[in-house]
């Protein structure tokens, strides 16, 4: 069996791939390989690590005859990357032996047992369906799970996933917690009412293999107990986690009787100067003093130093107060505004602080330490 496809085509699918496939020191060697499967010429790429799974297909491929091979997945990749001829030639010379060619180029890779290798079932008939923009996954990205774990081995439970609630207004909430923030996103959407948690690596596979992609819509699926994203020719399924996500919409939500706006670039500036003195320490502290003119950050660290700066407000309707925030926290969501000025809004001392901005979709809670 021989096909030939384009250097750049088959690159960026074994990339894809390679996002879902186990490690290649697993001791279940299937689960860091990749599935050929060529009829009619298609080739059709399917990638799993037990939990979650991979299919990309790729048309009008030059093929002599059908058949499929299984290959170490990082392996092909590695090597096909690293071709600069245009066009590479697949020639499979016996169920042990795979050939790779370009005009210049040549090599063979012993393949693996295909028959090993799951029957995967990507079949979403009747499944709940909602669609979301490109940017929709992008800002989930970008403005939600930062501070989430994005390693299979991190994550634990639903507090590392992220929540997507349909609510009634054909608006779809999404939200993520680690205890210490919580990020609120909100945005119109289309099709069914889901609620379900996906966890934040599958969200960043996600956004990674539609990187390239604009202007583009990504179809979701859903029958609670996986999500399959979709794609034109690509599908990622996903296991779900059980939906048991903590409630704290209210309290993202809940109207805050006192708030100071201040320029975010500023801001921002002063956090990442401040950041020097405490990136070592264990509880890194960014000290927000409220006075009747400015916002007073001071960072103190034993072992360096200590740094102070005055920021003067925009507007405030509160009196003296001095909230500390965890640095590394505050430092990621102001870094993630896309717009010229923050607002913090609180309740008091030692309670939650709401970010906003000029866009009331997003929204930002942070607990201060207690003073």
């Amino acid at each position: 069996m021989k096909f030939t496809i384009p250097k750049k085509t088959i690159t960026e699918a074994l990339k894809n791939a390679n996002a879902i496939v186990g490690n290649e020191n697993d001791i279940n060697l299937v689960l860091s390989s990749i599935h050929f499967d060529v009829k009619n010429g298609t080739v059709v790429l399917t990638a799993t690590n037990g939990n979650n799974s991979f299919r990309q297909t790729i048309k009008d491929v030059k093929t002599d005859e059908d058949g499929c091979f299984l290959v170490k997945a990082k392996f092909i990749y590695n090597i096909i990357s690293k071709i600069e001829e245009k066009e590479i030639e697949f020639n499979q010379i016996d169920a042990n032996i795979l050939q790779i060619k370009t005009i210049n180029f040549s090599c063979a890779i012993n393949l693996i047992e295909k028959y090993s290798f799951p029957l995967i079932d990507f079949d979403f008939s009747n499944w709940k369906k909602i669609i979301l923009k490109k940017e929709n996954v992008d800002n989930i990205v970008k403005k939600l799970i930062m501070f989430l774990p994005t390693t299979f081995d991190d994550r634990f439970n639903c507090i590392n996933g992220v929540l997507f609630n349909c609510l009634d207004d054909d608006y779809l909430e999404c939200i993520t917690t680690n205890r210490i923030v919580v990020g609120y996103y909100k945005f119109k959407y289309f099709g069914d009412k889901i609620k379900i948690v996906v966890d934040a690596q599958s969200i960043k596979i996600v956004n990674d293999v539609f990187l390239n992609q604009t202007n583009v819509n990504v179809e979701v699926y859903t029958n609670n107990k996986k999500v399959i994203f979709k794609f034109e020719n690509i599908l990622i399924s996903f296991s779900l986690y059980d939906n048991n996500y903590p409630q704290i919409t209210d309290k993202i939500l809940t109207k805050q009787n006192y708030h100071f706006t201040i320029e975010t670039n500023k801001l921002l500036k002063a956090l990442n100067r401040g950041s020097l003195f405490v990136a070592n320490d264990p509880k890194p502290i960014a000290n927000f003093v409220i006075s009747d003119k400015t916002l007073n950050i001071k960072f103190n660290s034993i072992e360096i130093g200590n740094s102070f700066e005055e920021i003067n407000f925009i507007e405030k309707n509160i009196g003296f107060i001095e909230i500390k925030l965890n640095q590394k926290m505050i430092s990621q969501i102001i870094s993630t505004v896309d717009s010229a000025k923050v607002t913090f809004n609180c309740n008091g001392k030692n309670l939650p602080i709401i970010i906003t901005t000029e866009n009331k979709n997003f929204v930002n809670l942070i607990m201060p330490f207690s003073n």
